[in-house]
């Protein structure tokens, strides 16, 4: 591990990408930058959605994201175990009986991938819970108390990044909404004004004219509203 190593991985943690289905590949190369700064063979970075529900998983190796995110399905793993608890997973053996015993689904798959053992560390916000980064091995040593302890803060560093994008995608979803109800208004309230001079009514009646023509025809009221501004729809009084 250098410094220029862990620097980097923090620049592109800062530039973690709005749009969903870049995530799987930015998250694989989060995942490989965890794996060469920690030597493990390799990493998977598992996020939830709802409900604490798996959502996204991203790895250098497909099968093992694919993998993990079934076996998180299933709530089988160090993953889901991490997430399921908020809290960190120590390296356990995927070899054996036992292992297969607890996890019928996971453990004989990860062996068959080459994958000997694995550890967990959570992606928390807060208390949210946004998913664990799991750390997978074959024959390398056991990591020590500092090896963890960076695995945490990137898990840290990973999470900040992640609930940053989800803040800003939620204001901008909202910022569209309120954009949208705001031309809404006043195509809504232009087009009373021009019903009600064409007709000779009151306000009030020309909106529920509006209202009830966009409802008969089951059509939006703002759609209604712009076609009588445009003058290609004209609304009969009743």
């Amino acid at each position: 591990m250098t410094e220029h190593q862990l620097a980097a991985t923090f620049v592109e943690l800062a530039a973690a990408p709005e749009e969903h289905d870049r995530l799987p590949a930015f998250l694989g190369r989060f995942a490989g930058s965890c794996a060469r700064l920690l030597g493990a063979r390799t990493a998977v970075v598992l996020l939830t959605g709802r409900e604490h529900e798996p959502a996204v998983a991203g790895a250098l190796d497909p099968r093992l994201a694919a993998l993990e995110l079934e076996a998180a399905v299933r709530g089988e793993g160090p993953g889901a175990l991490c997430v399921r608890q908020g809290r960190a997973v120590a390296e356990v053996g995927l070899t054996g009986a036992v292992a297969r015993h607890r996890w019928p689904y996971y453990a004989p798959r990860a062996e068959q991938l080459g994958v000997h053992k694995a550890a967990a560390f959570p992606l928390l916000y807060g208390t949210e819970r946004l998913g664990a980064l799991i750390l997978l091995r074959d024959t390398q040593p056991p990591p020590d108390a500092g090896t963890a302890a960076l695995a945490q803060l990137l898990a840290d560093a990973a999470a900040l990044s992640l609930w940053r994008v989800r803040e800003l995608t939620a204001s901008r979803t909202l910022a569209d909404q309120l954009q949208h109800a705001l031309i809404s208004r006043v195509l809504i309230e232009q087009a009373k004004g021009m019903l009600a001079a064409r007709l000779s009514l009151p306000i009030d009646q020309s909106f529920q004219l509006l209202r009830d023509h966009a409802r008969s025809h089951r059509r939006s009221l703002r759609e209604v509203a712009r076609e009588v501004i445009e003058g290609t729809l004209t609304i009969p009084l009743k």
